[in-house]
């Protein structure tokens, strides 16, 4: 990442000689991309044995060039990176945890009991709209709505102090972490903006001994983050109806380029 912000600084100063300002800027936009679903050192330990390991997802879903940094990169820190092409590309899609795991690590101190939604889709949607109605237009509805698992439910909180946020602040709106099952039985991790005074009349769905589990609950690293799902969902689905669907309705947009 430190080679990343060097590069990406060089870049942002213009273009040196024959550089291409548009091929400067489609470099810097890969480089944060490439950066964007790199794991984080603070308050991180070692993946234990039989979990994911948090790098495999940014080395197996990255374009040939993000690739090819990442590479260089990983080489001259002298590490072989024969480990990540030998991972399987994606780990077998688990469900959310529920309750805390009786293992070290595997609870924290609850908090938070009355942060958690349970919702159908008629209701994110609500949700949604109500955003949109009250500020910048909300992207990546598609994914979530369409995509989906019929009868699928989304699990929403508030994003704590500390979590890393997604795109700018909205004036009026938070954001939510929201779960869901996708089509293909994998659970993803998508990100709203939301008007707080909305959710909080939205009937939470969940008893109290379920939210007191998830409060406890330490999340797994199996959770597949929206944009990564898309990316594996357009290239391993080219022809998906819902995405020509999608593609038609919108002028060219695809479920990606909408989240």
């Amino acid at each position: 990442m430190s080679l990343a912000f060097i590069e990406i600084r060089y870049f942002a100063r213009g273009p040196r000689g024959k550089e291409d300002p548009a091929a400067a800027l489609e470099r810097i936009g890969w480089l944060a991309d490439a950066c964007h679903n790199l794991p984080g050192v603070a308050g991180r330990r070692p993946p234990r044995w039989g979990e994911p390991d948090p790098f495999v997802g940014p080395w197996k879903s990255s374009n040939p060039d993000q690739h090819a940094w990442m590479a260089k990169a990983l080489e001259s820190a002298g590490l072989d990176t024969a480990w990540l092409d030998a991972a399987p590309q994606w780990y077998p899609p688990v469900d959310p945890v529920e309750r805390p795991r009786l293992a070290w690590g595997g609870i924290r101190f609850p908090r938070g009991l009355r942060e958690y939604a349970e919702l159908d889709a008629e209701a994110l949607r609500a949700l949604l709209t109500d955003a949109r109605e009250h500020g910048p237009r909300q992207a990546g509805t598609g994914p979530v709505l369409t995509h989906a698992a019929p009868g699928s439910r989304y699990l929403l909180r508030a994003a704590r102090r500390g979590e890393l946020r997604f795109g700018p602040e909205y004036e009026g709106l938070d954001e939510y972490r929201c779960l869901v099952r996708m089509n293909d039985g994998a659970i993803a991790v998508a990100r709203y903006w939301l008007r707080p005074e909305t959710v909080a009349k939205v009937p939470c769905g969940i008893s109290l001994p379920h939210r007191l589990w998830l409060a406890a609950s330490v999340p797994q690293r199996h959770e597949r983050d929206m944009y990564l799902w898309n990316r594996a969902h357009k290239a391993g689905s080219p022809d998906c109806p819902i995405c020509t669907s999608l593609r038609q309705d919108d002028g060219s947009a695809t479920p990606d380029e909408a989240s």
